[in-house]
């Protein structure tokens, strides 16, 4: 293990001045979103924004529709909630115009839009990514009504009908986590109330009840039900979410309910401190040491959603232990590409993108930031 001491090590001297659990804690929740920020803003890249920064490689990464996507909600949201600490770090500038110019230009003809890195033209689809596209697209068609923007969002979501199966689920594309696409299925469902087109939300709706329907007496769910497969927390929190969100079109409390009953079963796991295993299986057991930080996040909003929902304080209390847990490892560097970031896992040699800075865990870190409300 030589070799792996001398490349932390180098990392370390290289690009870190920072003592992880103590600069950031005295910080205001303004001034933590304002760094996280500034960090976005450096990682402007080939016309949009990078996907991520890799510390092994020193680069950054090829944007990615679904990454930069999201930031069109988060940004549109920090500008209405935060205009002091917006117009502070963009100037005035307005990174929605650049990102949806980008995204624009990348569709392809059939709707889709690419799932990983280098040229988008030869990359496979993703369900999950165009869900993601559509989410952030209805974010911005819902301030301009700008009729590209509607055509794009109605081209991606043909395209996931087309995918459709009859039972409601997607079974191509979806890269072994079907499930994961509830927020996709959400933003079928958004689209469609919003232009009055009944297809798109019943598309929705089927895959939500279908989602539901292959969870497990003890709440948990997996694609294989003869395995026990490890799930990262982001994606069971992607999961949960779109069943929350979805929960008041379908009018069924028992939707809710199911997603209190999984979230609660999360609890054993996690820590005093706000540390949550990383991977979690459906028997709620671990083997692994390390943080998903983009999960905890995650898992923080859907705690101050459930709390809102419910009015148990059980829920607020977990999310402001998993958010500050993701707060205290916020990074603190001489280098802009670094500083403010939000490492994928702690430790950063974690399974869960290693050594890496990942642009929508940092986006997730900075909504769960204005969803604590102070607290």
């Amino acid at each position: 293990m030589g070799w792996f001491n001398k490349i932390f090590e180098e990392i370390n001297l290289r690009f870190f001045n920072y003592s992880p659990n103590s600069n950031f804690q005295n910080l205001s929740r303004d001034s933590i979103i304002e760094n996280a920020l500034f960090w976005f803003r450096s990682s402007a890249y080939e016309g949009c924004y990078a996907s991520k920064y890799s510390m092994l490689w020193n680069k950054y990464f090829s944007p990615l529709p679904e990454s930069a996507a999201g930031w069109i909600t988060t940004l549109i949201r920090i500008k209405k909630k935060h205009p002091d600490i917006y117009s502070r770090v963009f100037v005035n500038s307005d990174p929605t115009e650049k990102i949806a110019e980008w995204l624009l230009a990348v569709q392809r003809p059939d709707g889709t839009f690419a799932s990983s890195y280098d040229d988008p033209s030869d990359q496979p689809p993703a369900i999950f990514a165009n869900g993601c596209v559509n989410a952030g697209l209805i974010s911005l068609y819902s301030e301009n009504r700008d009729e590209k923007i509607l055509a794009a969002l109605l081209k991606s979501s043909e395209w996931l009908l087309k995918m459709q199966m009859t039972d409601g689920s997607w079974q191509h594309y979806t890269f072994n986590v079907p499930h994961a696409n509830t927020l996709t299925a959400f933003s079928l469902i958004s689209i469609g109330s919003m232009i009055n087109d009944e297809r798109f939300v019943h598309a929705g709706k089927k895959n939500i009840l279908f989602t539901v329907e292959q969870f497990s007496e003890n709440g948990s769910f997996t694609e294989f039900p003869e395995k026990s497969v490890y799930h990262y927390t982001d994606i069971i929190a992607y999961t949960l979410t779109g069943i929350l969100l979805s929960a008041d079109e379908m009018n069924d409390n028992s939707h809710i309910e199911l997603v209190c009953k999984l979230y609660k079963s999360l609890f054993n796991l996690l820590g005093n401190n706000g540390y949550l295993p990383g991977e979690i299986n459906s028997e709620f057991k671990t083997t692994v040491n390390y943080c998903c930080l983009p999960g905890n996040s995650l898992l923080s909003t859907l705690g101050m959603m459930l709390y809102k929902k419910t009015g148990d304080e059980i829920y607020k209390s977990a999310a402001v232990k998993l958010l500050q847990y993701v707060k205290e490892k916020q990074l603190r560097s001489r280098h802009a590409f670094l500083n403010g970031g939000i490492p994928a896992s702690w430790p950063i040699s974690g399974k869960y993108l290693p050594y890496e800075i990942n642009s929508t865990g940092e986006r997730l870190f900075i909504e769960a930031l204005m969803d604590m409300n102070g607290h």
